[in-house]
């Protein structure tokens, strides 16, 4: 998600954050891959640009065991 996060803005602007704040961006990459998957699933944030200092925030996506 590189470059599409709604924080790009406060990426590189020295903000820091103990807390998740890409959850807006885990919710729409689930929506994403869970209409083309077909499966039920759910994004969860591992790495808000915010606390890390990189230049884009990582999500882990996790499907529903059926």
């Amino acid at each position: 998600m590189k470059g599409h996060s709604s924080i790009k803005d406060l990426i590189k602007k020295g903000i820091k954050t103990t807390g998740s704040f890409c959850s807006f961006e885990a919710g729409l990459l689930a929506g994403v891959v869970e209409k083309l998957s077909d499966r039920h699933c759910f994004a969860q944030e591992i790495g808000c640009s915010l606390q890390t200092g990189e230049n884009y925030c990582e999500f882990m996506i996790v499907f529903q065991k059926d």
